[in-house]
């Protein structure tokens, strides 16, 4: 199975922190299940501004079957 992310939004930054990083997306499988992980970093912030990341934070989010379809209509017709 082949999934292609396609940049659709802006994360905004959790409440806590300034700025929020996107570095890393994980798939995995249970069952009949798929889920994506996103792993992403939050910078300090604050006055004066602290670039040093305080949090490393997850999100999950199930993988649809028309999450599927589209991802393979992308890779069928090369729009990535």
């Amino acid at each position: 199975m082949r999934i292609v992310l396609k940049f659709a939004a802006q994360v905004e930054p959790d409440l806590d922190t300034s700025t929020t990083h996107l570095p890393e997306a994980f798939v995995w499988r249970e069952g009949k299940t798929t889920w994506i992980y996103v792993f992403y970093s939050c910078q300090a912030g604050g006055e004066p501004y602290n670039f040093r990341y305080k949090h490393i934070r997850t999100m999950r989010r199930r993988v649809t079957s028309e999450d599927l379809a589209v991802s393979q209509a992308i890779v069928q017709r090369n729009l990535y």
